[in-house]
């Protein structure tokens, strides 16, 4: 598990609703780019 340096985030984003963290972290992260990578 990596640790995340906390001195360097701007943001941080807190949104209600279910996540389905059987793809642990990698599989959020990828999930949150693609949504965010629509245009």
């Amino acid at each position: 598990m990596k640790l995340i340096d906390f001195t360097q985030v701007e943001n941080i984003f807190i949104v209600c609703g279910k996540t389905d963290m059987r793809r642990q972290i990698d599989g959020l992260a990828a999930t949150i780019t693609e949504e965010y990578d629509r245009t």
